[in-house]
């Protein structure tokens, strides 16, 4: 088992579920970010919230992924869907990671992914993958400054493209 308590020395971090306080958490810090919502079309709602918290990719099961909250005190700071052995065993795959509104522009989603990405690599991955939607420039940004670079691969959606990114770590 994937040891998440290592995955922040500042923050606690725990699995969240498909249960009805867990889904509200999530959706409630879904609805303090309207920017993503608004790159993709959509609007945040408690079966996005609770559909996100269950999804997997193709050949994956639910001991691969842990959809993650991080906390200060009680306050849920920020989620992440981390999918371990995605595409291959040597990558762990975010496919979602989203830092509550009010905790934004003070370094603490990079601190957050800098401490994962230290956790993979401490357990053996050597990348990290993850995709953006393509017209969401802050979810660029946030990327690019924290060393993801493009892959070239892209993923076209119906109302959005997706741009994935990789990291050597």
């Amino acid at each position: 088992m994937f040891a998440i308590c290592a995955l922040s020395r500042r923050f606690d971090v725990r699995r969240l579920y498909d249960c009805e306080a867990d889904t509200q958490a999530v959706f409630e810090l879904y609805q303090s970010n309207p920017q993503y919502f608004d790159a993709m079309k959509d609007c945040p709602t408690i079966e996005g919230a609770k559909a996100d918290l269950t999804a997997l990719p193709p050949n994956k099961t639910n001991e691969d992924k842990y959809y993650l909250g991080f906390y200060a005190d009680t306050a849920l700071v920020a989620v992440m869907d981390l999918i371990l052995g995605f595409p291959n065993d040597k990558t762990a795959f975010i496919g979602l990671f989203m830092v509550n509104a009010k905790y934004q522009n003070k370094g603490i989603g990079s601190l957050i992914i800098t401490e994962v990405l230290e956790a993979l690599s401490d357990s053996g991955f050597a990348y990290c993958r993850l995709g953006y939607v393509k017209n969401n420039l802050q979810s660029r940004s946030f990327w690019e400054k924290n060393g993801f670079m493009p892959t070239g691969v892209t993923s076209e959606q119906e109302h959005y493209t997706i741009v994935m990114m990789q990291k050597d770590i």
